[in-house]
């Protein structure tokens, strides 16, 4: 048994793409391929490319804000550094199930930050954006099947919730004597004195939460002008709340990008308020490939630039 979870864990990219590929075409097989191929061709790809550019970069510009609004009671500066680090992490979430690219921020500022600090602004960003997420995917759930799952869920979620904060922030050390939750807190101590300090500046949490807030309304709006384009007019609270219901499943490490996933959702979803499968699949494919081309671009002038700053950074210090 004990070597068969090891031949996973090893090749658990591999089966995460071609899980999530098989997703995918099952999804394609199941709506509407003659019409998925109509829309694909008929996508007005003069407006859905620099749309995309646009879209891309104010999501990172945001999150860039969000994540330094939480920094800069440090008093490091700096904010032109991370978002070129945010830039970069874009690629490591692309390639990293369930967001943990993000955790790459720990690498690129290490230098500005101690580690403590930096990781105690990812887990409270991280945080903050589950819980939006969470709320959002509540309310869907709501609107789109019964108001009374929704309740539950949010009853069993809100209590665990709270336990991980109190365990995380306020638990003793003496509370417990032995096992793993004694090991995990007391190497938690020195972690917590920032994870408390980080949630006690209102100031930036009211600056993340705020910016959180709006990259789900513009994730909705942005999906809202494709469809328009495919001459599709859906309400935009409805859209939002798709989006973030699988924007919460795509945190599920179970495929890379979430591929194979957010589609089947989105079919699903759509489909409730009588949007075609195939202009849905159209435009998420469409919007994936865009995607890839941007991280690809942005990681060709990581590669390609990384030596010149190098060197700058080399020659400034023997000055």
């Amino acid at each position: 048994m004990k070597r068969f979870v090891d031949i996973i864990l090893k090749n658990r990219k591999i089966l995460q793409g071609v899980f999530g590929v098989l997703l995918l075409a099952i999804v394609i097989w199941r709506s509407n391929p003659k019409g998925l191929l109509l829309a694909m061709h008929d996508a007005p790809l003069i407006y859905f490319v620099p749309w995309m550019i646009i879209y891309f970069i104010i999501t990172v510009l945001s999150w860039s804000i969000g994540v330094y609004g939480l920094l800069v009671r440090m008093r490091h500066g700096g904010l032109g550094r991370l978002i070129s680090a945010s830039f970069k992490l874009q690629v490591l979430s692309t390639v990293t199930p369930g967001r943990v690219g993000d955790l790459g921020l720990l690498f690129f500022l290490k230098d500005r930050y101690t580690l403590g600090q930096l990781s105690a602004v990812v887990l409270v960003d991280k945080i903050i954006t589950l819980i939006v997420n969470i709320i959002l995917a509540l309310i869907g759930i709501g609107v789109f099947f019964s108001w009374r799952q929704a309740w539950l869920l949010a009853v069993i979620f809100l209590p665990c919730f709270l336990l991980l904060l109190w365990l995380v922030l306020k638990c003793p050390q003496a509370l417990f004597k032995r096992g793993i939750l004694k090991t995990v807190i007391d190497k938690l101590h020195g972690f917590r004195v920032e994870m408390r300090s980080t949630f006690a500046d209102y100031r930036g949490i009211f600056v993340n939460l705020s910016l959180t807030v709006f990259r789900y309304l513009f994730a909705g709006f942005s999906l809202l002008l494709i469809l328009s384009w495919f001459d599709i007019r859906v309400d935009l609270s409805r859209v939002i709340l798709i989006q973030a219901m699988s924007q919460l499943a795509s945190f599920l490490p179970l495929t890379i990008m979430g591929i194979g996933v957010q589609e089947a959702l989105h079919v699903y979803l759509f489909g409730i308020i009588n949007v075609a499968s195939g202009i849905i699949l159209a435009a998420l494919l469409w919007g994936r490939a865009i995607h890839l081309f941007i991280i690809f671009s942005v990681y060709m002038c990581w590669v390609l630039l990384s030596p010149f700053v190098s060197k700058k950074i080399a020659g400034s210090h023997r000055l």
